[in-house]
């Protein structure tokens, strides 16, 4: 039992973390252009501390009778480049996010009139991996107390 409260007290920790720590903005660019920065909800430019450049821009769309031209996907090849380096190159999906250092860069939105365009959300959650090790804290802590005696 004790586990397990100590569990939640680690949640609720990771939480305050998340609460005072977390950076959440978006990165806009065209195909061939690269980014240091992304913008908060206050519309404060953020350093990433790495570069990020779009390479390639696609969408995939339906072909069949039912959903003809429909948007099934769409996704951001990109590199990251530190030091003049690219140091990772990969594609980007709605559900497929990159991680790199502290960062998790999604796939977040496109404009269908400017072609070549897209927006990545950038999110850093210190708090994330607390609430996780809090998560199996606690589900250790209840199968603990379920064989008990």
């Amino acid at each position: 039992m004790i586990i397990s409260h100590l569990a939640v007290v680690l949640i609720l920790c990771g939480a305050v973390a998340t609460a005072l720590f977390r950076e959440d903005g978006s990165v806009e660019f065209k195909e061939g252009e690269a980014r240091q920065f992304f913008r908060d909800a206050s519309g404060t430019d953020r350093k990433l501390g790495f570069t990020v450049r779009l390479d390639n821009f696609s969408i995939d769309k339906y072909e069949n009778e039912n959903w003809k031209g429909s948007i099934k996907g769409f996704r951001s090849s990109i590199s990251v480049i530190e030091y003049g380096k690219v140091t990772l190159s990969r594609g980007i999906e709605v559900n497929r996010p990159l991680r790199y250092k502290r960062y998790v860069l999604y796939q977040s939105g496109y404009n269908p009139s400017q072609q070549g365009w897209t927006r990545l959300q950038a999110v850093r959650d210190p708090g994330a991996g607390i609430v996780f090790a809090g998560f199996i804290l606690l589900n250790i802590g209840a199968l603990l107390t379920l064989f008990k005696k």
